[in-house]
Order: structure tokens, then sequence, then C-alpha cells
């Protein structure tokens, strides 16, 4: 019984960290790109547009992410939230970041391109 409690304390401090971390909103779940975001040139961009369907990112409470690209393939790692940054640390040691938008959105920039993504 103090296990159960331990662990249901902890679960709520996590998720309580992350709401304030994220000015009340939480990062936990999964995020696709807004495709309307994208510049004018990127939505003329057929391959682009169809690509864009496969990216997501979950974020799980555990401090765990999944990050799918492009080509639909799947890295996972640990995230942590500093400020109104969440720092992905992948599998291979690859790092990366998204900024938390004051809109609640998060904005991840790759190589070519500047996605916001918006939470389903």
């Amino acid at each position: 019984m103090i296990r159960m409690k331990a662990r249901l304390f902890v679960g709520l401090a996590l998720t309580g960290a992350l709401l304030v971390a994220c000015g009340g909103k939480s990062v936990v779940g999964v995020w696709a790109p807004d495709p309307s975001t994208l510049r004018d040139d990127q939505k003329s961009d057929k391959k682009l547009a169809d690509s864009l369907t496969k990216v997501q990112l979950e974020f799980k409470s555990d401090g765990t992410y999944t990050a799918t690209n492009l080509e639909g393939k799947q890295e996972s790692g640990k995230y942590e939230i500093k400020d109104t940054t969440i720092m992905m640390t992948g599998a291979k040691e690859s790092e990366w970041s998204a900024v938390i938008d004051k809109d609640g959105s998060l904005i991840v920039s790759l190589s070519e391109v500047t996605l916001k993504f918006r939470k389903k």
C-alpha cells in the first residue's frame, strides 16, 4: 500500500513538473506537424506534404519520447524541459530540441524546414 502511494505521488509530481515547466500545459501526448504553417514554396511540394503525414512526436510522462521522421523511421530517447525548450537525447546520443511557443504549439527546426507541431 505504501509503495503504491509512493508511485502515485511520483507520477503526480512528474506530471505537475511538466505542467509548471510548460506554463500549465503538458507536452505529454502525440504531436503532429501543422501543414498550414509551412512556407508557400513548401506547401506546393507534394513530396514534402505526403511525407509530413508520417511525422509525429510522442512524449510520455516517464520522460521518454518517440519521434517519427519524414521517412517513417522512429527514434526514441529521453527528454527534459528547461524553461520553454524541450531537449531530446536519442538512443544514438543525437541531441535536438523543440521550443514551446506562446500558443502551446511546439516549434521544431529540421535541416530545411521549420515545423510547428500541435497536439493531436
